[in-house]
């Protein structure tokens, strides 16, 4: 009977220990189950973190990116307002070219700032200052464009302006042309009457020739003999000498003997002699030698 309640209790103590040790391995590998699964989630939470940390870094560059270029579209924004205030039409090409920078620059930070908006919302993270900081961007955009908006209308109607001012300038530039070729052709005209008015005539040589030439005569006296030497009424001009009274003072004649033949005040002119020639006829009153007569003929022998 012992025996039999010996050998129970060994298989009871066997059956314990076994299923103790099977309870044990049991719960060992569920241990290492938890510790395999935590493992995974620590490494699936150190790629989430890596991807999170990644992405804020991509962010953070963006904004200072972005900010850094809508800091330089208001100072170059500026420089445009103060050159275009200031009027100068050689800064007429650089004012344009700074505009398309301007808006080539918001367009790509529109663009920019879109993406990263796409970029935050594929995450799935939700971070209330990272959204702040995406619509006071695109607040700063967008008053930067209207800014500019209205930067090109002052621009433009300056522009209108200067269009306008060329045009009365181009008048009166035509103006002045007109007046100054009516001036032109005035003074010609009026050079012209004063030439015409300062025209006078000589004639010199011997009577013979003169007679001969038309521009010499006796009248009166008798069978050719005696008479006065006149200028008969219809001579012919073409034989006279044409000279501006101004310019004319001295006439070279180089002969024996000279008198006139026309008539002029002896105290407008006088004759100069050298070596028994009458070398030069010397004018020394202008207006008063040609006040009788414009045409003056002298007789040489």
């Amino acid at each position: 009977m012992e025996n039999k309640r010996s050998i129970i209790s060994k298989v009871v103590v066997a059956v314990i220990i076994i299923t103790m040790a099977i309870f044990s391995a049991i719960v060992i590998n569920n241990k290492e189950a938890h510790i395999r699964q935590l493992n995974k989630n620590a490494e699936t939470l150190g790629e989430v973190i890596q991807d999170r940390d990644s992405l804020l870094n991509d962010l953070f560059t963006s904004f200072s990116e972005i900010e850094t270029s809508l800091n330089f579209i208001k100072q170059r924004r500026n420089q445009i307002e103060i050159a275009q205030d200031e009027g100068e039409m050689s800064q007429h090409e650089s004012i344009i070219n700074g505009i398309r920078l301007i808006d080539s620059l918001l367009e790509r930070n529109t663009h920019r700032v879109k993406s990263i908006e796409s970029k935050l919302k594929s995450s799935g993270f939700k971070v209330a200052a990272l959204t702040k900081k995406i619509v006071d961007l695109n607040n700063n955009i967008e008053q930067q464009n209207n800014e500019l908006v209205k930067l090109k209308g002052k621009i433009e109607e300056r522009d209108l302006k200067i269009t306008e001012l060329n045009d009365k300038v181009n008048g009166l530039e035509w103006e002045v042309i007109s007046k100054e070729k009516t001036l032109v052709e005035k003074t010609e005209i009026i050079q012209n009457q004063e030439n015409e008015l300062n025209k006078a005539f000589l004639a010199f040589g011997t009577f013979r020739e003169l007679k001969e030439n038309g521009v010499a005569e006796k009248d009166g006296g008798l069978l050719g003999i005696g008479g006065k030497k006149i200028i008969p009424g219809d001579f012919d001009e073409s034989y006279f000498i044409k000279l501006d009274m101004r310019e004319t003072r001295e006439i070279p004649l180089f002969s024996k003997k000279v008198s006139f033949i026309s008539e002029h005040p002896d105290s407008s002119y006088r004759f100069l002699f050298n070596e028994g020639l009458v070398t030069y006829l010397e004018i020394e009153n202008p207006e008063e030698f040609w006040k009788i007569s414009k045409y003056a003929v002298l007789e040489t022998r």
